[in-house]
């Protein structure tokens, strides 16, 4: 009686995640439609095999298990530089994040470290980070727009996977310590704070 009632209340909680999953779904693909709509509307097209419906519901998609940026870069003389220019633009976005995360454990080594030591750790950090964090960038499509002094615009959507960003800004925090000189006093309540924010 305990495994019919057990089965039960399994499939019950399958069909009750699908319906959700489903919603959560159509939902998705109504905002990719109406955003699809608004940038056509605006000249945008993507360097997909995809619709552009597509290329933005599974970009939202990816939203749930990866870091996601949006690079912009305006005014190129072809597609193929536009979207080189728009992905460096995503990752100056993804470093200024990180920049934001470093401050922050720097703003709670406050009284423990002089505000040049900070500092240094801060800009140390970043300079890691970006060091590791670039190759595993990932581009998911992008959008041109031919403006009327046939230039190019262009919009790279890219992603990272939030444990992959995660590890690359622990490490990028910890070798910075190791190569100053605060790494010998300071490394092991650093890294704990460290551990608990990344």
């Amino acid at each position: 009686m305990k495994k019919i009632l057990s089965l039960i209340c399994m499939a019950i909680a399958v069909v009750v995640s699908v319906e959700f999953v489903s919603a959560q779904s159509k939902a998705i693909q109504k905002e990719a439609k109406k955003a699809a709509k608004s940038l056509k509307k605006q000249g945008w097209y993507a360097d997909s095999n995809h619709t552009l419906e597509y290329c933005l519901a599974r970009f939202t998609e990816l939203e749930e298990e990866n870091e996601t940026f949006v690079g912009r870069a305006s005014g190129f003389g072809n597609e193929k530089v536009a979207k080189n220019a728009a992905r460096r633009d995503a990752i100056r976005e993804s470093i200024e994040a990180a920049t934001s995360a470093f401050r922050g454990i720097g703003d709670e080594l406050e009284g423990k470290l002089n505000g040049q030591a900070i500092d240094n750790l801060t800009m140390a950090s970043v300079s890691k980070y970006e060091g590791k964090i670039e190759s595993e960038m990932k581009v998911s499509f992008v959008l041109f727009k031919r403006n009327p002094d046939n230039t190019f615009d262009a919009q790279a959507y890219v992603y990272v996977p939030q444990n992959t960003a995660s590890e690359a800004r622990k490490e990028a925090m910890i070798d910075a310590l190791k190569e100053t000189a605060i790494a010998e006093t300071y490394i092991n309540e650093i890294e704990k704070i460290v551990n608990e924010k990344f």
